[in-house]
C-alpha cells in the first residue's frame, strides 16, 4: 500500500513545484550572466581608456570578477600597482552604476562617491582623465 503522503496527485504536485523552482534558478542564473557581462564590457571599455602606465590595459581582453571573494581579474591579473588599482576598481564601481542606469532590472544604488582618486599616487593627468 502507497503510504499517503506519496498519492499520485500529490507527486505531480511535487514535481510541478520541483520543476517550477529549478526554471526560477535557470532565470536567475540567466540575468546574473547578463548583468556580469554588462559589467565586464563596461569595465574594459574604461580601461582601454586610460592613458596611465599599466600595459594590461592598453588591451584587454577578459574581466572576471568575484563579489564573494572582493576580486577583480584583468586577463587573469590582480596584482598592479597602486595607482593601476585605483583606476580598476574606480572604473569597476562606474561600470556598474552606468550598467544600473543603462538597466532597470538592476537592484543597485544609483549615487556613489569616489573619494580614493588622488590619494594612491595617481598622477594629476591620469586623475583628470578619471574625473
Amino acid at each position: 500500500m502507497t503510504p499517503k503522503h506519496f498519492t499520485p496527485s500529490l507527486m505531480i504536485k511535487r514535481l510541478a513545484v520541483f520543476r517550477a523552482s529549478k526554471a526560477i534558478v535557470a532565470r536567475q542564473d540567466r540575468r546574473k550572466r547578463e548583468a556580469y557581462t554588462q559589467i565586464a564590457n563596461l569595465t574594459l571599455d574604461f580601461l582601454r581608456r586610460d592613458t596611465g602606465t599599466q600595459d594590461d590595459f592598453v588591451d584587454p581582453k577578459l574581466l572576471e570578477f568575484s563579489f564573494g571573494d572582493d576580486a577583480v581579474f584583468v586577463d587573469g591579473k590582480s596584482n598592479f600597482a597602486a595607482s593601476s588599482l585605483v583606476v580598476l576598481k574606480n572604473s569597476f564601481h562606474v561600470a556598474m552604476m552606468i550598467a544600473s542606469l543603462n538597466d532597470n532590472k538592476f537592484a543597485l544604488p544609483r549615487f556613489m562617491m569616489f573619494d580614493n582618486i588622488e590619494d594612491k599616487e595617481c598622477d594629476r593627468t591620469g586623475v583628470t582623465i578619471f574625473n
